[in-house]
């Protein structure tokens, strides 16, 4: 019976840093030789599972290729890690040791490992990703214009913005045509905004970042988006039940779309109306609605039969 074997791959821009539960093994470039060097050696290592960072990017060359190897990787969130190193007494951080608790992370906890995604997926997230920082290039762009008192730099703000909302405008049709190349992210989008308060933003951005929607269950989906209340109880005290964690961008715009289908969806509205007469706070309420909506598109996505490509 081979004997599970347990890496951590510690990401910077430039570098790969490797090692297991006991030891760090050794560096490697973060280019594409490196990262080649890098499969290779695990190949001859034959890992049970790998431990990667969420690092905003740095990491998508490494787990792709791992995952093209079929080698199993799983992404996972520097907060998680951070509280693992400290309950094990490692108050030191530097490359190397990371990648020690990355690979004891793993052995220990056992995270799923990350699936891989479809090219379109892929591609939709990349243009998000843009499309997003556009858009707070552009709320920056809209508060200085309205503190400035120069005519020159005024219209120059002016100017800036007109470009900026050019390359949105740019941005989505792009994002259209990556949607209507797949069958499988057409349908899903078609059935979401078919759901009243959520509109073509809210749609792609969960196909963009939640691609588990419509393949895990109902608490697993709301663990995801950071929307399961968790319970904080002690003895006899019966704490508040609160929500926590999640991934940003998708539980930002599920909390826009939770507004808008709190004001127009009959079945949402009913819902927030309902524990507002039971005496919930307005945040509490709207956070259940949150639940309520992603849990509901989880499920009619469940329900859509396998489309085909071709």
């Amino acid at each position: 019976m081979t004997t599970p074997s347990y890496f951590g791959i510690d990401v910077s821009k430039h570098a790969l840093d490797l090692g297991d539960p006991d030891r760090y093994h050794r560096r490697f470039d973060n280019t594409v030789d490196g990262i080649a060097a890098l499969v290779a050696f695990l190949r001859d290592n034959d890992p049970t599972l790998i431990a990667i960072e969420a690092t905003g990017g740095y990491e998508r060359g490494v787990v792709a290729a791992l995952q093209e190897a079929a080698i199993p990787v799983a992404v996972v969130h520097p907060g998680r890690v951070r509280s693992f190193a400290r309950s094990c007494g490692v108050r030191h951080k530097n490359d190397r040791i990371d990648s020690m608790v990355l690979a004891r992370f793993a052995e220990r906890t056992k995270p799923r490992a990350t699936e891989r995604q479809d090219d379109c997926v892929q591609q939709l997230r990349i243009h998000r990703d843009r499309r997003g920082q556009l858009v707070e290039d552009l709320k920056r762009e809209k508060i200085r214009l309205e503190s400035v008192q120069n005519d020159e730099i005024r219209a120059g703000i002016e100017m800036h913005m007109q470009v900026l909302k050019q390359m949105v405008a740019a941005l989505d049709r792009t994002i259209d045509a990556v949607i209507a190349a797949s069958k499988e992210l057409q349908q899903k989008r078609e059935v979401m905004e078919s759901v009243v308060g959520v509109g073509p933003q809210t749609a792609t951005t969960l196909l963009a970042y939640v691609p588990e929607l419509g393949h895990v269950n109902r608490q697993q989906i709301a663990a995801i988006l950071g929307v399961a209340p968790y319970a904080s109880d002690s003895g006899n005290r019966e704490g508040r039940r609160r929500i926590s964690g999640g991934r940003r961008i998708p539980r930002k715009v599920v909390y826009m779309a939770a507004i808008a289908a709190a004001r127009s969806n009959d079945v949402i509205k009913e819902f927030y109306l309902r524990l507002r007469a039971k005496g919930k706070p307005a945040k509490v309420a709207l956070a259940a609605c949150m639940r309520k909506l992603i849990v509901y598109l989880n499920s009619i996505l469940q329900e859509l039969p396998p489309v085909s490509e071709c």
